[in-house]
């Protein structure tokens, strides 16, 4: 079972599944089981410093990304991990707190998954005869003008970007990401966010 807190650091032997979610007033988590760590810290990929407290939405995404079906720690932190991550967001939306944090989990949630992406250079464009492919997962978000620059990164380390607005999220297929599949955040991928 997953060790709640509130506002007490327990030590790891009280957190039999790794996981310690310290609510303070906001959810903070942490990963102390070193096997879900050694998981998820795959060498050329950058993850988090997950035995330390941080929102739940950074280990919540390292944890996605690094998912085996095969282990059953890492799904069970997945799901423990999202509860907290659903209830910051809850807290964050009753408070009227629905600022840049707030959009950019709700897009990681709906997007965090695999996409063809058709660009030229380190820009993604819509399918053309002279655009490549690549297959590629969103690895960042960063407000840009009225909108977001959308990074996506491919599994040998090479990236892309497309600048979007709120309003082009829900269909980047247009713009050149065909999203492929969804890494378990939720089942519903085809774009809706509310």
């Amino acid at each position: 079972m997953t060790s709640y807190t509130n506002g007490v650091l327990e030590t790891p032997a009280e957190s039999a599944d790794g996981i310690e979610i310290n609510c303070d007033p906001r959810p903070r988590v942490r990963i102390t089981n070193v096997a879900i760590i050694d998981a998820v810290s795959v060498p050329g990929r950058h993850t988090h410093s997950l035995n330390r407290y941080q929102p739940p939405g950074a280990i919540y995404h390292d944890l996605l990304l690094a998912n085996n079906p095969h282990n059953p720690s890492v799904s069970a932190a997945i799901q423990n991990i999202g509860h907290a991550l659903n209830l910051e967001l809850d807290i964050m939306k009753n408070a009227d707190d629905t600022g840049e944090h707030y959009w950019k989990e709700i897009i990681y949630r709906q997007f965090l998954g695999s996409f063809r992406i058709h660009h030229i250079g380190e820009s993604v464009l819509p399918e053309a005869d002279d655009t490549h492919t690549i297959e590629a997962t969103l690895s960042g978000i960063t407000l840009h003008n009225r909108g977001f620059l959308l990074r996506f990164t491919s599994s040998d380390g090479y990236f892309v970007c497309a600048a979007v607005t709120f309003e082009d999220i829900q269909h980047l297929h247009r713009r050149g990401a065909i999203f492929l599949r969804n890494y378990g955040g939720t089942s519903e991928s085809g774009g809706n966010i509310s």
